[in-house]
């Protein structure tokens, strides 16, 4: 086995409240050296909502967050957040044993 290249990475999922929020937030996360979001459709289209299956569970993890009661198109109508997922390079010298 050869390995060519190893790289630590440190994921995020955030959640915003609005669409315009989620712009703003996006913009700051790559200011301070996240990715844009990464979070892809099997096709590479680019996914900003996620549905709620359970409300009240969701609710009781993330109780400032706005969770929209109808699905944004004609496919969904399931309640959904804006949600979005980001990574960076973890220093090496930083890794946690």
């Amino acid at each position: 086995m050869i390995i060519g290249k190893k790289e630590m990475l440190e994921t995020i999922e955030v959640f915003h409240n609005t669409r315009e929020e989620m712009l703003e937030n996006r913009k700051q996360l790559v200011s301070e050296g996240w990715s844009d979001n990464i979070r892809q459709t099997v096709l590479g289209a680019t996914l900003v909502e996620m549905h709620v299956a359970d409300q009240e569970d969701f609710k009781r993890k993330y109780p400032t967050v706005t969770i929209y009661e109808h699905g944004s198109n004609y496919y969904t109508n399931m309640p959904y957040v804006f949600c979005t997922k980001h990574e960076r390079k973890v220093d090496a010298k930083n890794e946690i044993q």
